[in-house]
């Protein structure tokens, strides 16, 4: 078999595509096919697919093919141009190569390969590329499937960023948190990034999303306020983003009190810095005793801690009236005129709650219900914690509440919700875990934090 027939066999060519020469150098480690077709051959036009008469050639180019044994191997051909008489003169698309491509099909198919395999340096280093033709061939492939890949929207989205390097370089990263792939990944936090994602579907479409689960990051909030109707009932604020603020603000009471009782003498919090940083159940057995001990005194840090740690109990119910009666109770408490501002927790005064929720048992987010009016809050701290630990003991100066007096949302807003003292989940008495009932969606619409 002469080489140009091998070729025509490897390259798979048709007619009425030819191999002309094959060139071997040694010297350059490079194997060199040239094809060309016979004259008087039609082409398809590349926007309407009308059979042409040629009508000139472009300038020779080369592709890179698949190696033959350690040579590297270039397809070379000058390519037809036709002339349309609607689209104009274009370039005929060679059958072994996508348009603006230095690689043939072939090529690509096997790049596609090693990259999903090792990391694109390493990918650059076997198939004997530049890093920059990687990551274009990376590029083109992702370009390809994301044109293939239907237009669906998601009932349950998450928005996140993800730091790209060095710096506060981020690219927000949109998923299905039903099925846990990635929609939509584009550069910066910024509102125009969320933009891009909601704008390739129709208002039509997104209706179906039910639920966006993301950190309290205002543009991000914009967007999805911009783009979705009735977007506040939708938007979730994930637990760890809130649970941090709740955290952060923790350690901002004990430096606050810790200054106070060291400039009185008193050392009582010295190096317990990192205790208040762990949850009931994460706290160390070594440390147990101690942390036992401080949460009996008066301190506003302990305040504080139990503050945090009842609000943890609101991921942990499934039933909306459940959750809404232990935010409501959790809500009252917290922001009591006994704790001062240094005391009290809060998110920063710039932002608001539209909405935060529990999942389901499944794992998806459930939309949180729209927020009753603010009522007003009591004036005395609760009761004192149990063994569980969600509330801390009162100051001597206050009386515990009695919450069945406080202003409740009426039970009808919640058909779902049994009546208070049932306990159909078995979540514990009067349907709350430990000594206090706990754990709901947040309200939503524009209530601020309180005293922002």
């Amino acid at each position: 078999m002469r080489d140009t027939e091998l070729y025509q066999q490897l390259l798979g060519l048709v007619e009425p595509w030819t191999v002309a020469r094959v060139e071997l150098s040694v010297t350059d480690g490079q194997v060199g096919v040239w094809v060309e077709h016979p004259p008087a051959c039609r082409f398809a036009c590349p926007e309407c697919g009308a059979q042409l008469p040629v009508r000139d050639h472009a300038e020779e180019r080369s592709w890179r093919h698949l190696d033959s044994c350690q040579f590297l191997t270039y397809l070379h051909a000058r390519a037809p141009r036709v002339d349309c008489p609607e689209h104009g003169v274009h370039q005929a698309r060679p059958p072994w190569a996508e348009p603006m491509s230095r690689f043939t099909t072939l090529f690509e198919r096997l790049a596609i390969d090693v990259l999903q395999a090792c990391d694109v340096k390493s990918a650059a280093g076997l198939l004997r590329i530049s890093w920059d033709e990687a990551w274009h061939l990376m590029g083109r492939a992702v370009a390809r499937g994301l044109a293939a890949k239907p237009v669906r929207v998601p009932a349950h989205l998450g928005v996140d960023e993800k730091a790209a390097g060095a710096g506060q370089d981020y690219l927000i990263v949109v998923s299905n948190l039903d099925t846990g792939t990635v929609e939509h990944i584009a550069d910066e936090r910024r509102k125009a990034s969320l933009d891009d994602y909601f704008t390739q579907s129709s208002p039509d479409q997104r209706e179906r999303i039910r639920a966006v689960a993301m950190d309290m990051w205002q543009p991000y909030i914009t967007s999805v306020r911009e783009h979705l109707t009735d977007p506040d009932s939708k938007i979730v604020f994930d637990r760890f983003h809130v649970m941090r603020y709740l955290t952060t603000a923790v350690v901002t009471v004990r430096k606050g009190e810790h200054r106070a009782l060291a400039a009185a003498g008193d050392t009582r919090l010295v190096g317990s810095k990192y205790l208040w940083l762990y949850s009931a159940q994460n706290l160390p057995a070594h440390h147990t005793d101690r942390f036992a001990a401080l949460r009996t005194v008066d301190l506003k840090t302990s305040r504080a801690w139990a503050i945090k740690e009842s609000l943890r109990h609101l991921w942990h119910y499934h039933r909306r009236g459940w959750g809404a009666k232990h935010w409501r109770r959790w809500y009252f408490w917290a922001p009591t005129p006994a704790c001062n501002q240094s005391s009290t927790p809060r998110t920063p005064s710039n932002v608001t709650r539209p909405g935060c929720c529990p999942t389901s048992p499944t794992g998806s987010p459930t939309p949180a219900r729209k927020a009753s009016t603010p009522v007003s809050k009591p004036s005395a701290w609760p009761p004192e914690a149990t063994a569980t630990g969600t509330t801390s003991r009162p100051p001597s100066t206050s009386t515990a509440v009695d919450y069945s007096s406080t202003p409740q949302q009426s039970a009808t807003e919640f058909p779902d919700e049994p009546e208070m003292g049932c306990d159909p989940e078995g979540i514990g008495a009067g349907g709350r875990p430990g000594a206090y009932n706990s754990t709901p969606s947040w309200p939503t619409g524009s209530m601020s934090w309180p005293g922002s």
